[in-house]
């Protein structure tokens, strides 16, 4: 995913959207530190990963994935890196 694939575009609803997305992480990583307080660590990155499914005029199932990174757009290599990290958490 290069740094223009990400790019969102900017309208004031977007803006709202992304300041409520930040809002939330922000929340959800002081909760998770709030039980592990040592050493401290601060978000600064992130991405938001979306399955989206929709019915075809055939009848048929398709799905998508949308991908939203903080602001609407970081280095690639930051939501890349991750993306592979949570995958890897995940199959553990």
């Amino acid at each position: 995913m290069s740094d223009e694939d990400q790019l969102q575009p900017r309208t004031p609803e977007t803006v709202a959207a992304y300041q409520a997305l930040d809002a939330a992480v922000m929340e959800l990583h002081r909760l998770v530190e709030a039980r592990n307080p040592e050493p401290p660590a601060v978000a600064t990155d992130y991405v938001l990963v979306v399955g989206a499914m929709y019915i075809d005029s055939s009848g048929d199932r398709n799905g998508v994935v949308e991908v939203f990174p903080k602001d609407g757009s970081q280095p690639a290599y930051v939501t890349t890196g991750l993306l592979d990290s949570a995958l890897r958490m995940v199959n553990q």
